[in-house]
């Protein structure tokens, strides 16, 4: 269950980013000028997939098949993974030296993730 929703969630936000970097860059400046639109932003989706996200993870975490983490903050470095991956490449234009395809990207994502949260 889990890993289908880190991979939706991964995609999802990679897929927007591609077709639209634009917004990206609104929000990025939104932020820095203390803009209504940030706020507004933040509360409508940013909130929500943390809650969602937190909630997923601290389900397993009570089932025993994660160690005991904070969700709160494996939630947000799950999504900061993805964030900086959307960062680096469509806003700064750059490809890492092995420029995964994003479907292979996201699958590291979720591995590296699921690999750090699992219990041994």
């Amino acid at each position: 269950m889990i890993p289908g929703i880190l991979r939706v969630l991964a995609r999802e936000m990679i897929t927007r980013a591609q077709a639209d970097a634009t917004l990206m860059r609104l929000l990025i400046l939104s932020a820095l000028e203390g803009h209504a639109l940030c706020d507004m932003f933040f509360r409508s989706w940013v909130l929500e997939v943390d809650e969602f996200l937190c909630r997923c993870i601290g389900q397993r975490v009570a089932a025993g098949a994660f160690r005991p983490v904070e969700p709160g903050l494996a939630a947000w470095n799950f999504i900061g993974m993805v964030v900086y991956h959307i960062l680096v490449r469509e806003l700064f234009g750059q490809r890492s030296p092995s420029d995964p395809t994003p479907e292979r990207a996201v699958e590291e994502m979720v591995r590296i993730f699921l690999e750090g949260v699992r219990r041994p």
